[in-house]
């Protein structure tokens, strides 16, 4: 690995060459964009001597992933956030927007300065539907948008009549720091924190669940779980991730009309340092969802062995690789997502050490932090 860093450091880090990352979170907050956003940090730290760190929301940065760059924070000041960022323009080659929620940088910076390369990133559904003017045009003068899966470029191409050659899939990777095992057996303090058992056959689903993101399946998987539950008693839904009032009570009546309290369990929300531990206790991962713009929660649960079905209308083809990495079924048709589970369960083959390692070494090889260092390097030498 220390061979394949300084090779990139060869090839791309240029003292002329000045890069500056304006973003929303990454170490206040915990989401899919948050890892996303670290990932670029951790990568542009290690390739840049100039690198300046901008940040909207967060007051602090964690070491591990910054240790050369200069970071500044402005714990939601967004004025004070946006005159910095004009500032450093000015001394700028290369300006990247984290989010299409600041792109009014864009427009202001392209006034002033119209030499400045522009790297707009487009996560998901942020930028699915009809955008304001100002939003419209700061992807228009953006000199590349960044999107992190297929189905988010043909929306954008769509919607916003971008040309094509502007738009370059980037996607997502893994955490430079994630903990890859070696032997994938459940964690005993995890199961008899939820009294399980190795007996149980355990599906896993990490998300939020708020009334107003209702799109990421949950719900479909509890109410197919009295037909599973009757062909495997011992079987348990757990869900991971924070919820709100009003979701969890429509789940919970969900529950109840169906006489499935010992088949579900909800943990709340689990910090970073457990969560793969949590991947590791699922015999199955789930997330059937609807409106993911790549999910990388799926590529954690693959590079934990763990075989995985999700939804084929949304950036989470991207992450299986289009079915090659798991299985993508129909979101809406909850007799598919059935069979699927039952087929996963049944199946001796998705469960042997021999099929995680070969899974978790086609995640790495595709989503790593190599492959993703690798793919900016070539989007920078190609601007």
């Amino acid at each position: 690995m220390k061979n394949f860093f300084n090779l990139l450091k060869t090839k791309i880090q240029n003292p002329t060459k000045k890069i500056t990352f304006a973003y929303l979170t990454a170490f206040s907050q915990y989401g899919g964009i948050e890892k996303f956003n670290k990932a670029l940090i951790y990568t542009i730290d290690s390739l840049y001597k100039h690198a300046q760190i901008v940040s909207l929301y967060d007051k602090n940065y964690e070491n591990k992933y910054l240790k050369n760059s200069s970071f500044k924070g402005f714990n939601g000041s967004k004025i004070r956030f946006v005159l910095n960022i004009i500032r450093l323009a000015f001394f700028t080659d290369i300006l990247i927007i984290g989010h299409i929620n600041i792109s009014i940088i864009t427009f202001i910076v392209k006034l002033l300065k119209p030499s400045v390369k522009i790297i707009t990133i487009a996560h998901g559904i942020e930028v699915w539907n009809r955008l304001n003017y100002i939003k419209t045009k700061a992807l228009i003068k953006s000199d590349i948008v960044l999107t992190v899966s297929s189905h988010t470029k043909n929306k954008i191409m769509e919607l916003h009549k971008l040309d094509e050659n502007k738009i370059k899939i980037f996607h997502n990777t893994l955490d430079p720091f994630f903990q890859f095992v070696e032997d994938f057996d459940k964690p005993s303090e995890i199961l008899n924190r939820y009294n399980l058992n190795i007996e149980n056959k355990i599906i896993l689903s990490v998300n939020r669940m708020s009334a107003n993101e209702a799109y990421k399946g949950y719900d479909k998987i509890i109410e197919i779980m009295p037909k599973l539950s009757k062909i495997y008693p011992n079987i348990v839904y757990l869900i991971v991730g924070k919820y709100d009032k009003i979701e969890k009570q429509r789940l919970d009546n969900i529950i109840k009309q169906n006489n499935i309290n010992n088949n579900i369990i909800f943990t709340g929300f689990i910090p970073e340092n457990e969560l793969e531990k949590h991947y590791l206790l699922a015999d199955l991962f789930v997330m059937p969802s609807i409106n993911e713009g790549f999910g990388i929660v799926f590529i954690e649960a693959m590079a934990c062995g763990i075989p995985v079905i999700a939804g084929n209308v949304d950036g989470s083809k991207d992450a299986l690789c289009n079915g090659k990495l798991g299985t993508l079924v129909n979101p809406h048709n909850k007799d598919e997502i059935f069979n699927a589970i039952k087929s996963i369960i049944y199946s001796k083959e998705q469960s042997n050490i021999v099929y995680k390692k070969q899974l978790q070494k086609n995640v790495i090889n595709t989503f790593g932090i190599k492959k993703f260092m690798a793919n900016f390097n070539n989007i920078i030498n190609n601007l």
